[in-house]
């Protein structure tokens, strides 16, 4: 399972792999899920959700930074969108 060392990780650099969510409108072109990519520092895990601090996110397909012009101080993931986690590689 993807959470049993997660209590490990915490306080550590961590780089997670997530599948975001995806707004439906019967005009939006692209219907696929983008997966992103977010490395940071693992401060808490909460119950259905992670808490990433002084991170850095970009979306794979394209490289580009997410969210476009800001960067959050704390990052919130649902613990149903990661698809990956692991100790971050400097």
């Amino acid at each position: 399972m993807i959470f049993e060392r997660l209590i490990f990780m915490i306080n550590n650099k961590v780089t997670v792999t997530w599948v975001d969510a995806l707004l439906y409108h019967p005009d939006t072109q692209n219907k696929i899920p983008s997966t992103m990519r977010t490395t940071g520092t693992l401060v808490s895990e909460e119950g259905e959700y992670i808490i990433i601090e002084d991170q850095s996110t970009i979306k794979i397909s394209d490289g580009s930074e997410y969210p476009s012009g800001r960067k959050p101080k704390y990052f919130t993931i649902p613990k149903g969108f990661i698809q990956k986690i692991e100790l971050a590689k400097d």
